[in-house]
């Protein structure tokens, strides 16, 4: 897969090893080094991604990421320390699409880029669900609210679109598809991020509180996502298709 990828790290020899790495797998890759810059850069580059480290010298990385999810829907990965995992736990819930780790590998950072601007591109899947009933529609609807499959907008029971990032719309596809019965963590892990569910790894939890707070703040029916104990969640709701 190939995109146009903006890296913002104030480190000149981390960007200059993204820049060579990316390019040769075939992207487009423009780095700078602070949000001062991002900002000038970001509405006339066409990027497909943002590489966001949360260390920056003399700013928060978490704050350009308020300020990326406030103006743009632009898949961002976040680079964080190992010794940070507050910091990714608030990045997530900030509405970053994923995380790395420094010290990481390239392959294992373009895996996760791979991942991430698939999901964003491709159409939402319609197999190897838990509920079968998917399979050729376009909509979902659940307790007034709508998803356009094609699309892929949610809409309140008000008529009015809820932003939601990339991965948290896939995890409330597979919840809304198998409403009423308990989708495992293993599963939203596989939906959200492509790869297996670890008792460590805080992310699908971070995804649903998002999506119960975004679901509760434009509806008056909250509690639509209840978890499931020892296993993960499920959407309480009746559910249709077309």
């Amino acid at each position: 897969m190939s995109g146009s990828i903006l890296v913002v790290d104030d480190e000149p020899e981390m960007q200059a090893t993204l820049v060579r790495y990316f390019t040769s797998e075939g992207f487009s890759v423009t780095a700078v080094g602070d949000g001062q810059a991002m900002n000038k850069t970001l509405p006339g580059g066409n990027f497909d991604l943002v590489i966001l480290d949360l260390g920056l010298g003399n700013e928060t990385g978490l704050d350009l990421l308020r300020q990326l999810r406030e103006t743009c829907e632009i898949a961002v990965i976040i680079l964080t320390g190992k010794s940070d995992p507050i910091d990714r736990v608030v990045g997530l819930e900030l509405g970053a699409d994923d995380y790395v780790t420094k010290p990481f590998l390239n392959r294992e950072l373009l895996a996760r880029i791979n991942a991430v601007m698939r999901r964003a591109k491709q159409q939402p899947q319609q197999t190897n669900r838990l509920d079968t009933g998917l399979a050729g529609a376009k909509t979902i609807f659940f307790d007034e609210w709508r998803i356009d499959l094609v699309s892929r907008i949610l809409t309140s029971p008000g008529g009015q679109p809820v932003l939601l990032t990339t991965a948290e719309l896939d995890i409330l596809i597979e919840l809304a598809t198998n409403a009423g019965g308990a989708v495992s963590r293993d599963r939203l892990m596989q939906v959200a991020h492509r790869r297996p569910w670890s008792p460590v790894d805080r992310s699908v939890d971070v995804h649903v509180h998002n999506l119960r707070k975004k679901l509760t703040e434009a509806s008056s029916h909250p509690n639509l996502i209840v978890t499931v104990r020892d296993i993960g969640y499920m959407l309480a709701a009746e559910r249709t298709f077309e």
